[in-house]
């Protein structure tokens, strides 16, 4: 993979691109053929994967 990283910088790694499944799934939480609640529950989801995350972040660069 990445040769030279430590295993807390792959968990850093890992942290930071966690939370990014949120913007592949832009069009089907902007697209009018989604039901309302379903595009709601999509928002709410993208947005605990980015607070979630926060913790462990703060965690693995504090490690470093």
């Amino acid at each position: 993979m990445i040769p030279g990283l430590t295993l807390w910088e792959f968990a850093l790694l890992g942290a930071v691109l966690a939370p990014t499944d949120a913007a592949l799934g832009k069009t089907a939480s902007s697209s009018p053929r989604v039901p309302p609640l379903v595009r709601h529950g999509l928002n709410v989801e993208s947005g605990l994967n980015d607070g979630l995350v926060l913790p462990f972040f703060l965690i693995f660069l504090a490690a470093l």
